[in-house]
């Protein structure tokens, strides 16, 4: 792994850097200044909004396809004449 990427770092590593390194750490280079956007704030809202709506829908596609398998395997007998 190259030492410009993100990588987790244990609280004692995390404590140390903080308080010798004048740079902040990869994690908060970021998410600390996008986090308190309010437009960002609402777009990342809006995505779960949708990806529960998402789910939702694949869901029910997928309850109507397995029915439809169901129903397809099911073997019915012929009706035998109307009205008796």
């Amino acid at each position: 792994m190259f030492s410009w990427s993100y990588q987790a770092l244990s609280p004692e590593a995390a404590r140390l850097q903080a308080q010798t390194n004048p740079h902040s750490t990869a994690q908060w280079r970021v998410n600390g200044p996008v986090s308190d956007n309010p437009d960002f704030a609402e777009a990342v809202r809006n995505v779960y909004a949708h990806a529960d709506s998402l789910y939702e829908k694949v869901d029910t596609l997928l309850d109507y396809e397995s029915a439809r398998v169901r129903l397809d395997k099911l073997e019915l007998e012929p009706l035998s004449g109307e009205g008796s």
